[in-house]
């Protein structure tokens, strides 16, 4: 029983020095693409505006002024994503929010989000793990389901966290796939679940009635 315990702390230990490199990775990301990447952007449009003045009627110029305003527009986006801090300031509904927006106006998928939150007080740690595993959710969405129509719901209880992530995708065999050496990796469902397990909560993995994929977490709080 002690040899056990011992182990889940350390699972634990590195589970979340994982997530703090994790974290930290995104955070310098983010910064890169706010400082560096968007300062060079807005040098160009700049420009841009200048050239526009000398000639107003160049459409090959107006058309890279919008271009560059809507490159800006997504990666101050993507920065804000990427950077937790900032992200979860106003708490885990608002950042899935965020997040449901941002994928909305790509304009190749309709996604419906609900909640019904403010029953309990989600700790800090467990709010960026519940949303990085959101985001993987949802990114397995986008590149793998080839889904059209995806539904997430967030629900608290006195007891519990829920959070639910539905598509109409390819759908995928949950035993086979789990097994797939792709899927052993940090980024995989195998990590998801592991991580789920560590909050001692649970993700599963249902296929849709009709097709698609029902991912459901389950957080005690």
């Amino acid at each position: 029983m002690e040899k056990i315990k011992r182990e889940k702390l350390y699972e634990q230990e590195i589970l979340n020095a994982e997530n703090e490199i994790q974290d930290a990775t995104m955070k310098h990301i983010s910064r890169e693409l706010h400082d560096n990447v968007g300062q060079m952007l807005t040098l160009v449009k700049i420009q841009l505006n200048n050239l526009s003045e000398e000639s107003p009627e160049n459409k090959k110029i107006n058309d890279s002024k919008e271009f560059v305003n809507n490159v800006l527009t997504d990666i101050r986006a993507l920065s804000k994503s990427l950077n937790s801090d900032n992200l979860l300031h106003e708490g885990l509904e608002k950042a899935i929010g965020f997040e449901v927006e941002r994928v909305k106006k790509l304009g190749n998928y309709a996604v419906k989000f609900s909640a019904n939150t403010g029953i309990v007080s989600v700790d800090r740690k467990k709010e960026v793990l519940i949303f990085r595993i959101f985001q993987e959710l949802l990114q397995n969405c986008l590149k793998h389901a080839k889904a059209k129509n995806i539904e997430v719901s967030l629900e608290e209880t006195i007891q519990c966290l829920n959070l639910e992530v539905v598509d109409d995708g390819i759908g995928f065999d949950f035993d086979t796939k789990i097994q797939k050496n792709g899927f052993q990796s940090g980024a995989g469902l195998s990590n998801l679940i592991h991580r789920a397990e560590l909050m001692n909560g649970n993700l599963i993995f249902e296929r849709g009635k009709v097709s698609g994929t029902r991912a459901h977490l389950t957080i005690p709080v």
